[in-house]
């Protein structure tokens, strides 16, 4: 009967440590900082419901697509001007390689905006304020900013330029 009583007892303990152990996790640390913002995904900052999310993906992965594609064309015309850059070729085939470069920029950008602009109509009227928040953080990740904000420029000395000499 002894052991009966020890492995009751021990069943017990365990199981008082395993339910702490699990509670444990599902309580926030005191000294743990908040999840910053810019870790949030678009589901979560649009506050997008299940039909909204998958017709997201769905955006997502077509911008992607052609985000890739014009990626592609641009590194393609990039390799031969760099090819061409200390041949003697042409200067009107290096011009023209300049313009297809600008072409296929401006197609980015204009796709990026459709796109932003495909995910708003995606939006109801509750979620429509969120959306400005989204297009700065998306752009500043396109933009390749840090993820901090970044400190003011510090003020101009003695709110006068003064030339030639240093304070």
């Amino acid at each position: 009967m002894n052991e009966l009583k020890f492995y009751k007892l021990a069943a017990i303990v365990l199981l008082v440590i395993n339910l702490g152990w699990i509670t444990s996790s599902f309580v926030p640390k005191k000294n743990m900082p908040p999840v910053p913002k810019e870790d949030m995904s678009a589901v979560k900052r649009l506050q997008l419901n299940e039909t909204q999310h998958e017709e997201f993906l769905g955006l997502a992965q077509s911008h992607m697509q052609q985000m890739r594609k014009l990626d592609s064309e641009q590194a393609a015309i990039l390799k031969n001007y760099f090819d061409d850059l200390f041949s003697s070729s042409v200067n009107d085939k290096k011009e023209d390689m300049f313009l297809e470069l600008c072409r296929i920029e401006r197609r980015k950008i204009q796709s990026t905006g459709d796109h932003f602009s495909e995910i708003k109509m995606l939006l109801n009227n509750d979620q429509l304020p969120l959306f400005d928040s989204f297009v700065d953080h998306a752009i500043s990740r396109i933009l390749g900013e840090p993820k901090g904000k970044r400190p003011p420029p510090p003020p101009p000395r003695g709110g006068k330029e003064q030339h030639g000499s240093l304070r």
